[in-house]
C-alpha cells in the first residue's frame, strides 16, 4: 500500500468536516424534519443536532450512525463528496438486521440495507398453499411489484386482479387495500418491492 502524506489525509478530514453541517442540513430538510423531529428519531439531542449543522461540533460514528438511520441516507452521504462516492454494501444472508415477519400466512425477509425502508423495501416472500398478504394503505402514492419466481399467485389491488406465473411481474398501487394470495396447491416464492413518495 502507498504512502499515504499526512497533510493529505489532514486536509481530507477537515473538507470532510466542513462540509457535514451543510449536508446534514440538506439531508434533514429534504425529509422534511425539523431539529425537535430529527432529535426525536435519532435521539441525538437538540442541541447535537444544531451544533454539528453549524460545524461546531465533531460527532463520533455512533453519532452519525443514529442521525443516518433516522434520515434513511447512508453515512457516507454526510461525510463524502456525493460526486465521488462510490457506493458498495452488501447485507449477508444472516443479518439481524433483515425482517422476518410471520404475522400474515405468509413469511418473508427484508433484502435491502435497513436504513433504505424509509424510500424502498425489497422482500423475499413465501407463500405456502392457501397463504396470503393481506395489506392496508399505505402511504398516499406508494406502489408494489411483486415478481414471481416459484409457483403461482394471485395479486389483487384497486378492484383489479390478476394472476401471476413464475417470471411474471404485477406493478400497482399501494395506497388501496392490496392482497396477495396463493390459491395453488404448490409453495409459491415472490420477490415484492414497496416504494414509497419521497417528494
Amino acid at each position: 500500500m502507498p504512502e499515504q502524506n499526512p497533510e493529505t489525509i489532514l486536509d481530507a478530514a477537515e473538507q470532510a468536516t466542513s462540509q457535514l453541517g451543510l449536508r446534514l442540513q440538506k439531508a434533514r430538510k429534504s425529509a422534511g424534519l425539523t431539529l425537535d423531529a430529527l432529535a426525536r428519531a435519532s435521539g441525538v439531542s437538540k442541541g447535537t443536532l444544531s451544533q454539528i449543522e453549524q460545524n461546531k461540533a465533531n460527532p463520533s460514528i455512533t453519532v452519525l450512525y443514529r442521525v443516518a438511520m433516522a434520515l434513511s441516507v447512508p453515512v457516507s452521504s454526510l461525510v463524502e463528496d456525493p460526486a465521488r462516492v462510490l457506493h458498495f454494501e452488501v447485507v449477508p444472508a444472516g443479518e439481524a438486521s433483515r425482517k422476518f415477519f410471520t404475522n400474515q400466512a405468509c413469511s418473508g425477509h427484508l433484502l435491502n440495507p435497513p436504513w433504505m425502508d424509509k424510500d424502498l423495501e425489497v422482500y423475499e416472500m413465501n407463500f405456502p398453499p392457501g397463504g396470503s398478504l393481506d395489506s392496508q394503505p399505505h402511504h398516499p402514492h406508494t406502489r408494489e411489484l411483486l415478481t414471481v419466481v416459484q409457483g403461482e399467485l394471485e395479486v389483487e389491488a384497486g378492484g383489479r386482479i390478476a394472476k401471476l406465473n413464475p417470471g411474471d411481474t404485477a406493478h400497482y398501487s399501494a395506497d388501496v387495500p392490496h392482497h396477495i394470495r396463493n390459491a395453488g396447491e404448490t409453495e409459491a416464492t415472490a420477490y415484492l418491492v414497496v416504494r414509497y413518495w419521497t417528494e
